[in-house]
């Protein structure tokens, strides 16, 4: 029997949840940190606090945040990922935005951390760039980050459906038109910084 109580997007919540413990198992989250978050109606639904380091990604619909985007604000819910303004800002920025993935994926934080863009050795499908650029530098959990990261897709992906960007010294953020090309586009590009940390360290890289 269907449970009224249910929203209509529930499907679509069981598979974000779904895609975050696939992401937690392949590495591209970790238990450290990272938030999704996918966009329904109106609002966005973003992965709570801690979601990685308590709840190890196991996550339920019940479990994740929702967040208005029918006007602005200057406050979020309490429960929602301290890097929730990221995910707020970049849908305000772009009706087309769907889902946002921000990770602390090791090989993608090497080049954040080294404060380097990361050179894409292939074209990466739906995606409109060659680099994966950095943002300004801005302390973690504020909105002075998100504004960062705002900035950096606005001045680099203007007008497209996807987007990603390295953060200085704390990550990477991707951007896209729905929840599976998010995942594909994080994929592509944590690949790419794998192959070419790999081709550095045996000497191939140009």
């Amino acid at each position: 029997m269907r449970n009224e109580s249910k929203p209509p997007w529930h499907q679509e919540l069981e598979e974000m949840c779904s895609a975050a413990r696939r992401l937690a198992d392949t590495g591209l989250l970790d238990f450290s940190g990272g938030n999704l978050s996918l966009r329904v109606s109106n609002a966005f639904y973003v992965t709570p606090k801690y979601a990685g380091e308590e709840m190890r990604w196991d996550l339920l619909p019940e479990h994740l945040v929702e967040v208005s985007l029918a006007e602005e604000t200057e406050s979020l819910p309490k429960r929602a990922s301290r890097e929730s303004w990221m995910h707020y800002e970049l849908y305000r920025l772009e009706p087309s935005f769907a889902a946002v993935i921000h990770t602390h994926q090791k090989d993608l934080l090497s080049f954040a951390c080294a404060g380097e863009p990361l050179k894409l050795p292939n074209e990466v499908e739906g995606f409109p760039a060659e680099v994966i650029p950095l943002t300004e530098p801005a302390p973690a959990g504020t909105r002075r980050l998100a504004l960062a990261v705002r900035k950096a897709v606005s001045e680099h992906f203007a007008g497209g459906s996807r987007a990603g960007v390295l953060i200085p010294g704390h990550g990477a953020v991707v951007v896209a038109e729905s929840l599976r090309g998010a995942v594909g586009l994080l994929a592509a590009i944590a690949s790419a910084a794998y192959v070419e940390i790999a081709c550095r360290q045996a000497g191939l890289a140009e």
